[in-house]
C-alpha cells in the first residue's frame, strides 16, 4: 500500500509539473505571438511614412498621370520631407485601401490611418486624415514635413487586425 501511495504521488507530481511546463510554454509562445506582430506594425508604418516622405511616386508625377507607386515627396528637392502640395491633395482624395494598394501593404491584415496635421498654423486646406485604427492597439510614428514653407506633421498608425 506505501508503494502504491508513493506511485499515485510521484504520478501527481508530474502531472502538476507538466501542466505548469505547458502553461510556462503557451505563456512564451504567446507572448512571442504578440511581439513579432507588434515588430510587423512597427514595420509597415515605419515603411509607410517613409515612402511618402521620401519618394515622389513612380512615376513621379502620379497625380496628373496615373500611378503605379504613390510618394509625396517633391520631385527633383535634395531636401529630405519636403512635400509636395499637389500629391498630398490627391493623396487626401482617395480611400485608404487605394493608398495601400499603391504602397505594397496587404488590406485585411492590418488597419492603417494616415494623417497631416498643420504644426503651426490653420491650414485646413492641406489637413486630412483617412482610414481609421484604435490608437489605444495601434503603433503610430510621425514626421515634422515642410510643404510650401509650412510646417506639417505627418502621423501613419498601423493596427494589426486579429483572425486577418
Amino acid at each position: 500500500m506505501s508503494r502504491d501511495l508513493d506511485v499515485l504521488s510521484a504520478f501527481t507530481i508530474l502531472v502538476i509539473a507538466l501542466m505548469f511546463a505547458f502553461s510556462v510554454a503557451f505563456h512564451i509562445s504567446n507572448s512571442t505571438i504578440c511581439f513579432l506582430g507588434d515588430v510587423e506594425e512597427q514595420s509597415i508604418a515605419v515603411r509607410i511614412i517613409e515612402q511618402l516622405c521620401l519618394s515622389p511616386g513612380d512615376p513621379p508625377n502620379w497625380e496628373d498621370s496615373g500611378a503605379i507607386a504613390i510618394g509625396l515627396a517633391q520631385q527633383f528637392k535634395s531636401t529630405p520631407y519636403t512635400l509636395s502640395k499637389r500629391k498630398v491633395i490627391a493623396l487626401s482624395r482617395m480611400s485608404i485601401n487605394e493608398v495601400l494598394s499603391y504602397l505594397g501593404v496587404p488590406c485585411g491584415r492590418f488597419k492603417v490611418q494616415i494623417s497631416l496635421e498643420s504644426l503651426l498654423t490653420d491650414f485646413d486646406e492641406l489637413e486630412f486624415k483617412i482610414g481609421f485604427v484604435n490608437s489605444e492597439n495601434a503603433f503610430t510614428t510621425s514626421r515634422v514635413v515642410s510643404i510650401g514653407g509650412e510646417l506639417f506633421i505627418l502621423r501613419v498608425s498601423v493596427e494589426r487586425v486579429y483572425g486577418g
